[in-house]
């Protein structure tokens, strides 16, 4: 479920959730790696994870048209 949502997430917010969460970068590795700064790329990764828990909750309910 959880690879399904972040394929479905915009390219922006699954890098940054792949980044911070999967190769477990600091937000400073992360801005400077983005061209960010640090302070953007914590509030980028705070935005999309409450995107990945609702595409999650909408996969899990079947409420996949909600996504399309």
């Amino acid at each position: 479920w959880v690879r399904l949502a972040l394929e479905l997430l915009e390219p922006e917010d699954r890098e940054i959730v792949r980044l911070r969460d999967y190769d477990q970068l600091s937000f400073g590795a992360i801005a400077a790696q983005l061209g960010l700064t640090e302070d953007a790329a914590r509030m980028r990764h705070k935005r999309a994870m409450p995107k990945l828990a609702r595409t999650l909750e909408s996969l899990r309910t079947g409420r996949v048209g909600d996504l399309l």
